[in-house]
């Protein structure tokens, strides 16, 4: 391709000079002709014939130099007026319609461009890389030879926003890692099962606090798998009326009674999570909502049991206190009560498991998490008195979280 550009060069160079001596050569047999025939208005008349013809000729191949040329990797040219160079593509305009719309080329496609003025650029693409740089190699004279028109590469016009936003959204996607701090606020409770009981304990709401690192693996462009390490703030906070209202009436019937205070348990646990989270991109392939399903596993560190309440009787219009409890006491994490068993001392199962529920919306930087814990495991320990039976005092957690991460990177 590039020895038949060189040869059209020096045919376009040949042909222009031998027509600008045919003009001098003209032009002074008419200054000639002129002295000696001045009076042959019919020769005067062929004269400038021929010098508007050839003054026209060397107009017409003088603009067919005045246009850019695209030489492509496949062989096809196209006539243009390069408008701008990018590291990625050429935007130009075709050179029969430069008022119309502005079109891309991918450089990776291009071979060679020659401009107007006959300065050329080879486009050569560096090892290991995908980046390409113009190779600069002087010419003599511009090429003449008009290409035939080529399909458009483009049809979008130049600065289109649109364009830009799903080039951004539909960048190449590379797996990553993350790691942020998190913190939030938990909203837990319990879900007690005792049968052959006279009190069935009924829990309520207890607020805590939730911490810890997280790490977010984005694995593929709508799928990642999220972990980490908290502290969570679990337990409850029993409603007594609900859980002692039964046992109370049968002690003493016929008689009004009511249950003032609270009833705290407290409970603090290492938990490390695993959810797998599905993505919806919004706007970006750095913002997004996911959802995802998942299990954790815990163990518990921290505990008290915090009873702070009274139980009245109301006698002959008077109320009468005939129960109070105000004795904090603390939790041991075990997997089975010990035969002697310590004064204040309240104990649970130290391991618990779990599934998840994280739902959240994530940018770059920030995460907005809703996870929910739903305690599988029964925490009340196992006794060594052979009349005990596990499955009469079921005891299991639930927690919902509400976390904020942000990432280092």
């Amino acid at each position: 391709m590039l020895s038949i550009i060189i040869s059209s060069e020096f045919v376009v160079v040949n042909t222009i000079l031998s027509l600008e001596v045919t003009v001098y050569i003209f032009c002074m047999k008419f200054s000639i002709c002129d002295c000696i025939f001045a009076c042959n208005t019919n020769f005067k008349l062929f004269i400038m014939k021929r010098l508007v013809f050839v003054l026209s000729a060397v107009l017409f191949f003088a603009s067919l130099s005045a246009q850019d040329f695209i030489y492509k990797n496949d062989g096809g040219e196209i006539e243009v007026k390069v408008i701008e160079i990018t590291p990625d593509v050429i935007k130009y305009k075709k050179y029969e319609f430069l008022d119309g719309p502005l079109y891309n080329i991918k450089i990776d496609d291009i071979f060679m461009i020659v401009y107007e003025n006959g300065h050329r650029e080879v486009y050569k693409k560096k090892e290991n890389s995908t980046t390409v740089e113009p190779a600069v190699v002087p010419v003599v004279a511009p090429v003449i030879d008009k290409p035939s028109e080529v399909k458009q590469e483009s049809g979008t016009s130049k600065n289109d926003p649109k364009k830009e936003s799903n080039q951004s959204i539909n960048s190449e996607f590379s797996p990553n890692i993350q790691f942020g701090i998190t913190a939030g606020f938990n909203i837990s409770s319990a879900r007690y099962n005792y049968k052959n009981k006279d009190a069935q304990p009924t829990g309520g709401v207890l607020l805590g606090f939730m911490g810890g690192m997280t790490v977010n693996f984005h694995i593929a462009k709508k799928f990642g798998i999220q972990t980490g390490l908290y502290y969570m703030g679990k337990g409850d906070n029993l409603n007594l009326e609900k859980s002692y209202s039964k046992a109370l009436s049968e002690q003493y019937p016929g008689q009004e009674t009511k249950i003032d205070g609270s009833f705290k348990n407290v409970l603090g646990y290492l938990q490390i999570p695993v959810s797998f989270n599905f993505a919806i991109p919004m706007g970006g392939t750095d913002n997004y909502v996911y959802v995802g399903p998942g299990a954790y596993f815990a163990y518990g560190i921290y505990g008290k049991e915090k009873p702070d309440f009274s139980v009245s009787v109301k006698s002959h219009g008077t109320w009468t206190k005939v129960y109070e409890d105000h004795d904090v006491s603390n939790v041991k994490f075990v997997s089975t009560v010990p035969s002697e068993i310590e004064k204040n001392t309240k104990y649970v199962k130290g391991m618990d498991l779990g599934a998840i529920i994280n739902i959240g919306i994530k940018s770059k930087k920030l995460m907005v998490s809703s996870i929910t814990s739903i305690g599988l495991v029964n925490t009340r320990p196992d006794k060594t008195d052979s009349s005990y039976n596990p499955d009469d005092e079921k005891v299991k957690t639930l927690c919902g979280s509400i976390a904020f991460t942000y990432f280092f990177n």
